[in-house]
């Protein structure tokens, strides 16, 4: 997940999403879900892990029923679906744990499967927990990436135009839609000593939760922080978290937005709503469930 790392992905990264683009063109209306920002990262999730690709409407399938998290301990039928999805991938992962045990392969899990700790492999249980973090950290956020960017974009298709004319605004631009978006809602950290934040005293043992749309939105720290801007610079935006818990995955994250934006908006314009995103009641993520939208392709 270094720079290194992702970058020798980009070949690969480049002919799924142009595969993708093509078809979603040519159909010149479909569910961005389906097509686009579901598949895209649930395909590239399976290849990591070390998944059989054509895995890919599993992996989409267990992203969704694992980031469900906070309605878990509500709603019996969402308990019972994230733990068949827990199940379900600890029964995918055993056999090819036992396969990359004796030829390792260039994925996670054989990373995971020979790595050690203090000379000692890891255990079976914290691969286990490696790979449900990867599944509904990668694929999710992403997608929701994609299709609330997208649906930025319908609402500012003079921005949209002005980045396919210019393909050095793409970097921008997946920075703003990554503050404009915000994936994920919040985090809870406890604190370790006694602090106060903005006039508010907070003691050692808190429990304190961080909302990343609020932080996104600072007026002191963005200016005109409700307008959506391709061009903001600086834009020190917190989605991908920060510190400790950096989101690993980040690298990859901003190669896949910008394969995706830069070739979308150089084939496709007139972007329009066909169907709003239908969004998980999810106080964690704002997870899209479909969005259907239309466009035309370029000349």
């Amino acid at each position: 997940m270094t720079h290194a790392g992702v970058a020798r992905r980009t070949a690969e990264v480049e002919a799924l999403v142009a595969e993708l683009i093509a078809e979603a063109v040519a159909t010149k209306e479909f569910d961005v879900i389906d097509l686009i920002a579901g598949q895209l990262p649930a395909r590239l999730t399976a290849r990591l892990l070390g998944f059989p690709e054509e895995m890919w409407p599993q992996v989409k399938s267990w992203s969704e029923r694992l980031m469900r998290t906070d309605m878990r301990d509500r709603d019996e039928c969402v308990m019972s679906e994230f733990m068949d999805a827990n199940r379900e991938f600890l029964g995918a992962m055993m056999p090819i744990m036992q396969e990359v045990a004796t030829c390792p392969r260039d994925d996670f899990m054989s990373i995971w499967t020979h790595a050690t700790i203090d000379g000692q492999p890891l255990p079976p249980e914290a691969i286990f927990h490696e790979v449900g973090l990867f599944i509904a950290g990668g694929a999710e956020t992403t997608r929701t990436a994609i299709s609330h960017g997208l649906r930025a974009f319908v609402d500012h298709p003079d921005q949209w135009e002005e980045m396919a004319n210019n393909p050095a605004l793409v970097d921008s631009a997946v920075e703003e839609v990554l503050r404009w978006v915000t994936p994920l809602n919040n985090f809870f950290r406890m604190a370790l000593t006694d602090d106060e934040v903005g006039g508010q005293k907070i003691a050692a043992g808190d429990r304190v939760i961080m909302l990343y749309p609020s932080a996104n939105r600072d007026e002191s720290v963005f200016v005109n922080p409700y307008t959506f801007d391709i061009h903001r610079s600086p834009n020190p935006h917190l989605s991908f978290g920060f510190g400790t818990h950096l989101c690993i995955g980040a690298n990859l994250a901003r190669l896949v937005l910008t394969t995706v934006f830069r070739e979308l908006s150089s084939q496709a314009t007139g972007l329009r709503v066909v169907t709003e995103p239908d969004v998980e009641a999810n106080i964690f993520a704002r997870a899209v469930k479909s969005f259907r939208m239309g466009v035309s392709a370029r000349p």
